[in-house]
Protein backbone atom coordinates (compact mmCIF):
# COMPACT_ATOMS: atom_id res chain seq x y z
CA UNK A 1 0.00 0.00 0.00
CA UNK A 2 1.44 3.50 -0.77
CA UNK A 3 1.60 6.59 1.65
CA UNK A 4 -1.46 8.08 -0.12
CA UNK A 5 -3.66 4.78 0.22
CA UNK A 6 -3.11 4.70 3.24
CA UNK A 7 -3.82 8.13 4.12
CA UNK A 8 -7.13 7.51 2.13
CA UNK A 9 -7.70 4.50 4.48
CA UNK A 10 -6.87 6.58 7.59
CA UNK A 11 -9.11 9.55 6.90
CA UNK A 12 -12.24 6.71 6.29
CA UNK A 13 -11.75 4.96 9.45
CA UNK A 14 -11.61 8.24 11.31
CA UNK A 15 -14.82 9.32 9.62
CA UNK A 16 -16.86 5.67 10.52
CA UNK A 17 -15.39 6.26 14.17
CA UNK A 18 -15.10 9.91 15.26
CA UNK A 19 -18.30 9.57 16.97
CA UNK A 20 -18.10 6.83 18.62
CA UNK A 21 -14.38 8.28 19.83
CA UNK A 22 -16.29 11.33 21.33
CA UNK A 23 -18.69 8.80 22.46
CA UNK A 24 -15.67 7.09 24.92
CA UNK A 25 -14.11 10.04 25.85
CA UNK A 26 -17.40 12.00 26.83
CA UNK A 27 -18.39 8.90 28.95
CA UNK A 28 -15.22 8.19 30.23
CA UNK A 29 -14.14 11.99 31.47
CA UNK A 30 -17.07 12.16 34.15
CA UNK A 31 -16.64 8.38 34.96
CA UNK A 32 -15.14 8.68 38.45
CA UNK A 33 -14.70 4.81 39.48
CA UNK A 34 -13.04 2.44 38.83
CA UNK A 35 -10.22 4.74 39.82
CA UNK A 36 -6.38 3.46 40.02
CA UNK A 37 -4.74 6.09 42.48
CA UNK A 38 -1.25 5.88 43.99
CA UNK A 39 -0.72 7.51 46.95
CA UNK A 40 1.25 7.89 49.63
CA UNK A 41 -0.36 7.48 52.96
CA UNK A 42 0.75 8.38 56.62
CA UNK A 43 -1.06 6.92 59.17
CA UNK A 44 -5.03 8.04 59.48
CA UNK A 45 -5.05 10.47 56.66
CA UNK A 46 -7.69 10.77 54.55
CA UNK A 47 -7.39 10.32 50.82
CA UNK A 48 -10.00 12.56 49.34
CA UNK A 49 -12.18 11.00 46.36
CA UNK A 50 -11.06 11.42 43.17
CA UNK A 51 -13.71 14.38 41.99
CA UNK A 52 -12.39 16.35 45.38
CA UNK A 53 -8.72 15.53 44.81
CA UNK A 54 -9.09 16.71 40.55
CA UNK A 55 -11.72 18.82 39.97
CA UNK A 56 -10.83 18.89 36.38
CA UNK A 57 -9.75 16.03 35.79
CA UNK A 58 -11.56 13.10 38.28
CA UNK A 59 -12.28 10.81 35.22
CA UNK A 60 -11.18 7.82 33.75
CA UNK A 61 -9.20 5.02 35.21
CA UNK A 62 -6.54 7.66 36.14
CA UNK A 63 -5.74 11.13 35.80
CA UNK A 64 -3.42 11.21 32.80
CA UNK A 65 -6.22 9.45 30.64
CA UNK A 66 -8.43 11.56 31.76
CA UNK A 67 -6.43 14.66 30.60
CA UNK A 68 -6.06 12.40 27.29
CA UNK A 69 -9.75 12.17 26.56
CA UNK A 70 -10.21 15.56 26.84
CA UNK A 71 -7.36 15.82 24.14
CA UNK A 72 -9.34 13.45 22.30
CA UNK A 73 -12.18 15.57 22.56
CA UNK A 74 -10.72 18.73 21.78
CA UNK A 75 -9.20 17.64 18.72
CA UNK A 76 -12.28 15.71 17.13
CA UNK A 77 -13.80 19.28 17.80
CA UNK A 78 -11.11 21.29 16.10
CA UNK A 79 -10.23 19.40 13.32
CA UNK A 80 -13.24 17.07 12.91
CA UNK A 81 -16.38 18.83 13.97
CA UNK A 82 -19.07 17.52 11.74
CA UNK A 83 -18.81 14.39 12.84
CA UNK A 84 -19.13 14.77 16.40
CA UNK A 85 -21.46 16.03 19.01
CA UNK A 86 -19.89 19.51 19.12
CA UNK A 87 -22.55 21.05 21.77
CA UNK A 88 -22.04 18.48 24.23
CA UNK A 89 -18.54 18.63 24.12
CA UNK A 90 -17.82 22.20 24.50
CA UNK A 91 -20.50 21.67 27.55
CA UNK A 92 -18.15 19.57 29.04
CA UNK A 93 -15.41 21.36 28.25
CA UNK A 94 -17.02 24.11 29.90
CA UNK A 95 -18.14 22.75 32.76
CA UNK A 96 -14.84 20.54 33.67
CA UNK A 97 -12.55 23.19 32.27
CA UNK A 98 -12.87 26.56 34.56
CA UNK A 99 -9.97 28.18 35.58
CA UNK A 100 -10.61 27.83 39.68
CA UNK A 101 -10.44 23.75 38.83
CA UNK A 102 -7.41 24.22 36.18
CA UNK A 103 -5.58 26.36 39.02
CA UNK A 104 -6.50 23.77 41.45
CA UNK A 105 -5.16 20.96 38.95
CA UNK A 106 -2.01 22.90 38.40
CA UNK A 107 -1.18 23.20 42.45
CA UNK A 108 -1.40 19.72 43.19
CA UNK A 109 0.75 18.16 40.16
CA UNK A 110 4.07 19.89 41.08
CA UNK A 111 6.54 18.51 39.43
CA UNK A 112 8.06 14.74 40.15
CA UNK A 113 11.46 15.27 42.35
CA UNK A 114 14.55 13.26 41.15
CA UNK A 115 16.74 12.82 43.45
CA UNK A 116 19.38 10.17 41.67
CA UNK A 117 19.81 11.45 38.34
CA UNK A 118 21.76 8.88 37.20
CA UNK A 119 19.41 6.21 38.55
CA UNK A 120 17.45 4.95 35.54
CA UNK A 121 14.62 3.70 37.66
CA UNK A 122 13.91 6.97 39.40
CA UNK A 123 14.87 8.88 36.34
CA UNK A 124 11.40 7.82 34.44
CA UNK A 125 9.86 10.53 37.03
CA UNK A 126 11.49 12.51 34.39
CA UNK A 127 9.63 11.33 32.07
CA UNK A 128 6.36 11.33 33.74
CA UNK A 129 7.07 15.38 34.29
CA UNK A 130 7.33 15.72 30.66
CA UNK A 131 4.52 13.78 29.53
CA UNK A 132 2.49 16.00 32.32
CA UNK A 133 3.92 19.23 31.06
CA UNK A 134 2.79 18.14 27.50
CA UNK A 135 -0.56 17.08 28.76
CA UNK A 136 -0.90 20.46 29.91
CA UNK A 137 0.56 22.22 27.18
CA UNK A 138 -1.88 20.34 24.38
CA UNK A 139 -4.71 21.72 26.46
CA UNK A 140 -3.21 24.96 26.56
CA UNK A 141 -2.95 24.49 23.02
CA UNK A 142 -6.70 23.79 22.32
CA UNK A 143 -8.78 26.78 24.15
CA UNK A 144 -9.33 30.43 22.28
CA UNK A 145 -5.52 32.49 22.90
CA UNK A 146 -7.59 34.67 24.73
CA UNK A 147 -8.88 31.92 27.35
CA UNK A 148 -8.03 33.08 31.01
CA UNK A 149 -7.02 29.19 31.61
CA UNK A 150 -3.97 29.28 29.42
CA UNK A 151 -1.73 30.79 32.49
CA UNK A 152 -2.28 28.03 34.45
CA UNK A 153 -2.10 25.87 31.73
CA UNK A 154 1.18 27.15 30.78
CA UNK A 155 2.57 27.98 34.16
CA UNK A 156 1.81 23.61 34.85
CA UNK A 157 3.59 23.53 31.44
CA UNK A 158 6.99 25.26 32.72
CA UNK A 159 6.97 24.22 36.19
CA UNK A 160 7.42 20.51 34.49
CA UNK A 161 9.80 20.91 31.19
CA UNK A 162 12.84 22.18 32.52
CA UNK A 163 14.78 19.76 35.18
CA UNK A 164 14.35 16.67 32.76
CA UNK A 165 14.85 18.81 29.60
CA UNK A 166 18.65 19.16 31.31
CA UNK A 167 18.57 15.35 31.82
CA UNK A 168 17.36 14.21 28.05
CA UNK A 169 20.81 14.64 26.64
CA UNK A 170 24.12 13.89 28.07
CA UNK A 171 23.17 12.14 30.67
CA UNK A 172 23.74 8.97 31.54
CA UNK A 173 21.79 5.27 28.96
CA UNK A 174 19.85 4.31 31.47
CA UNK A 175 18.43 7.85 31.76
CA UNK A 176 18.58 9.52 28.36
CA UNK A 177 17.42 6.24 26.36
CA UNK A 178 13.86 7.33 26.42
CA UNK A 179 13.95 10.99 27.34
CA UNK A 180 14.19 12.45 24.11
CA UNK A 181 10.96 10.91 23.12
CA UNK A 182 8.68 12.86 25.63
CA UNK A 183 11.39 16.03 25.00
CA UNK A 184 10.86 15.84 21.43
CA UNK A 185 6.90 15.10 21.74
CA UNK A 186 6.48 17.90 24.35
CA UNK A 187 8.69 20.70 22.21
CA UNK A 188 7.87 19.89 18.41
Amino acid sequence: MSAAGWDDERRQLLTAGAGDLAGVALANVVREYPRCEFHWQIEGEHIPTPRRLHPSFYGSLDWHSCVEMFWVLVRLLRCHPDLVPGAEIRRTLNEHLTAPALAAEAALFTPATVTDPSDGLIAHLHGLNLHRAWCWQRLALAVPADDDRIVAMLSATRGHTHAPLLQSTDSVYGVEHFLAYYALRLLS
